[in-house]
């Protein structure tokens, strides 16, 4: 008897958890809220208002683009790999069926459309390819052709839905083609409001593999002869 009283003594004076419980719950509403915060910031396009007033505005934007210039990074996201692959380069454009896209490091590569005929030289070989390809190359030079002259609306093959931010739009392309479909799941096209640029392409692979391509000091209107596009 005597035992039990002084374990039920014990007992009473123990530290009560309460107080740490108390404590806890105000730092889990303060993560909850970050968290809330965040995923709103990352996701926050809403579609726009007026579709067609967007395309005039895009068409309209792009026909004032002769030629363009910009130096890019591109980042290969590969689910197997855990690090990314990062390279740099430079793309020009010319209208007209010219341009031209160049990777200097760490692997040269550089991707050639001059008219009909489109040239690819992988380190020191060279070789001319079929322009009906569906390579990331020919499909990263085809998406960039058509953001820059205004006709990835035009284009049957793929689903186009526009939505906007504050600061940027967003174009995204669904596959249409069962061709496309076995490479593609998606591919978004960023373009800046202040100067309707396009700032970031994103192909997004069926494997769960990401290439992205984000563009940066960008020329427009400059004199860009035949030459410029040549595949030494």
């Amino acid at each position: 008897m005597k035992r039990q009283t002084e374990m039920s003594r014990e007992s009473r004076t123990l530290p009560r958890s309460r107080p740490a419980l108390r404590l806890s719950l105000p730092m889990l509403t303060l993560i909850l809220t970050l968290a809330a915060n965040f995923a709103a910031r990352a996701d926050d396009y809403r579609p726009v208002a007026d579709r067609a007033a967007f395309e005039q505005l895009y068409r309209q934007k792009m026909s004032e683009v002769k030629t363009l210039e910009a130096d890019f990074v591109q980042e290969k996201e590969i689910t197997l790999l855990t690090r990314k692959l990062v390279t740099e380069g430079q793309m020009k454009y010319g209208g007209d069926k010219r341009l031209r896209i160049e990777y200097f490091e760490p692997n040269p590569f550089v991707f050639s459309m001059l008219g009909n005929r489109t040239t690819i030289k992988d380190g020191g070989a060279r070789r001319t390819v079929s322009g009906k390809g569906r390579g990331a190359a020919l499909q990263i030079a085809r998406l960039t052709a058509a953001s820059v002259n205004g006709t990835i609306f035009d284009m049957d093959d793929f689903a186009v839905a526009v939505s906007e931010n504050a600061d940027s739009y967003l174009v995204a392309l669904a596959p249409k083609s069962k061709t496309l479909k076995e490479y593609y799941s998606e591919i978004l096209i960023r373009l800046s409001k202040a100067a309707f640029r396009t700032e970031e392409l994103r192909l997004i692979e069926v494997s769960g593999d990401k290439t992205i391509m984000r563009f940066k000091n960008i020329r427009t209107n400059n004199e860009l002869p035949d030459k410029a596009f040549l595949v030494d």
